[in-house]
């Protein structure tokens, strides 16, 4: 594991010759007077590793300086090829050199970026940042610096660190987001000798998930995110709440998603654990109105809630099965038996299917079929049968044996459910007599 800072160098103020000398407090400590807060970052936090971020036109003169470089030939070479904008890689090994002698190991690295005045030198730009995101490991621990050099590059590193999280995988990849509020030191009556606060702005990315775990509960019903965000409440049966309804969702196991979602909106647990919270309050009413969505009162009105929210989502296998059972459970209630019971609900299947002989327990021969009408007995059969299919992959080898585009049966399978869903809700929604 190596400690990397990821540091944007500019080009300082030309009338003070680079960056002006500066008071830097950084977690109650006091830097006096350094002009490169990169320096003050490597002592504070012991940094292992640099990634310099820098154009043609930035202070690597300094930066080589500021690190212990005494070369005259070398600080005149990288200030006159930086006055005249031809820093090349040539230059910038010589730079890295000096940061891994001063650091004392190995693995430091300049980058050199565009202005980003365009779509494309932006885009080149984050293509370089892209490269930095490879050079980290599982393992290292990353500060990153927004305070010099363009602000679109700021907001890059963000992107590029998101990425890390996410495309990467790399759970924890940031220690902290630095930022050097140099501009506070001019509201002071002596800004000599005024201190400039660096602030860490991690607090961002703790946004960032929580916004994300929202919307995957929200969208695709995967609570995983937000179940592991949680476990830093402290809240154990908060945590196991949650948890548990993140693994019935993912495990689709109905009757436990419902009663998951029973004891968190009953105990309303979840909701004022998250008011506590600044982050998370302002987004307890996008939980608050996933909970309420669905009817937890009414089996078949559940199934079918949820049903409509997988189709809503495009999970359409999902939103088949749970429309098939919704009409199982509508039919034990239709029929006075227990829609928990399997017996029960296997009578109703073969009574839809017109198939009441099939059942062992002779439940089936002893239902009136006239109570639920041919259509929707229809329905279910076509929405059993598409269900297995989709299951079974039986369609997709059919048609490649026949060079049929399967998009156009995915298409068919859509439409259908979407014409089957308004019949089966004016069915669900029925009084039961």
């Amino acid at each position: 594991m190596a400690k990397v800072l990821i540091f944007s160098l500019g080009t300082g103020q030309k009338k003070d010759g680079g960056y002006r000398k500066t008071n830097y407090n950084i977690e109650g400590k006091i830097y006096r007077q350094e002009s490169l807060a990169a320096k003050c970052y490597c002592e504070h936090y012991g940094i292992e590793k640099m990634f310099v971020i820098g154009t043609i036109k930035s202070l690597w003169d300094d930066l080589y300086l500021q690190f212990g470089g005494e070369d005259e030939a070398v600080l005149e070479r990288l200030y006159t090829f930086k006055e005249e904008g031809k820093i090349t890689s040539e230059e910038l090994s010589i730079v890295q050199d000096q940061l891994d002698n001063r650091l004392g190991s190995k693995g430091s690295k300049c980058f050199l970026i565009k202005y980003g005045q365009n779509e494309a030198e932006l885009l080149e730009n984050f293509s370089i940042l892209m490269q930095i995101a490879e050079e980290l490991s599982d393992e290292d621990e990353v500060y990153l610096d927004i305070t010099h050099s363009f602000r679109s590059l700021a907001l890059m590193s963000f992107l590029m660190l998101n990425y890390i999280w996410e495309v990467k995988n790399i759970k924890h990849p940031v220690k902290k987001v630095l930022y050097a509020m140099g501009e506070l030191i001019f509201e002071s009556p002596n800004p000599e000798e005024a201190f400039v606060p660096v602030v860490d702005l991690f607090l961002l990315f703790d946004i960032m998930q929580w916004i994300k775990a929202v919307s995957n509960f929200q969208n695709f019903g995967n609570l995983q995110l937000m179940a592991d965000l949680v476990d830093s409440f402290k809240n154990q049966k908060l945590s196991y709440d949650l948890h548990d309804l993140a693994d019935s969702f993912s495990l689709n196991k109905l009757a436990n998603i419902r009663l998951c979602l029973q004891r968190l909106k009953n105990d309303d647990l979840l909701v004022k654990e998250l008011d506590k919270h600044p982050i998370t309050a302002t987004l307890k009413g996008n939980v608050q109105q996933m909970l309420n969505r669905f009817d937890l009162q009414n089996l078949a009105k559940f199934q079918y809630d949820l049903a409509k929210w997988y189709l809503q989502n495009k999970a359409y296998g999902l939103s088949y099965l749970c429309l098939a059972e919704c009409i199982i459970s509508k039919g034990c209630e239709i029929y006075g038996l227990d829609e928990k019971e399997k017996d029960d609900r296997e009578a109703v299947k073969y009574l839809l299917q017109g198939h009441q002989e099939r059942d062992e327990k002779g439940i089936a021969a002893q239902l009136n079929p006239d109570k639920i009408p041919k259509e929707i007995a229809d329905c279910y059969v076509s929405v059993h049968n598409t269900r297995n299919m989709i299951a079974h992959q039986v369609d997709d080898y059919n048609a490649s044996k026949k060079n049929l585009k399967t998009s156009k049966n995915n298409n068919k399978l859509i439409k259908d459910l979407h014409k089957w869903m308004t019949s089966v809700g004016n069915f669900i929604n029925q009084t039961s007599s």
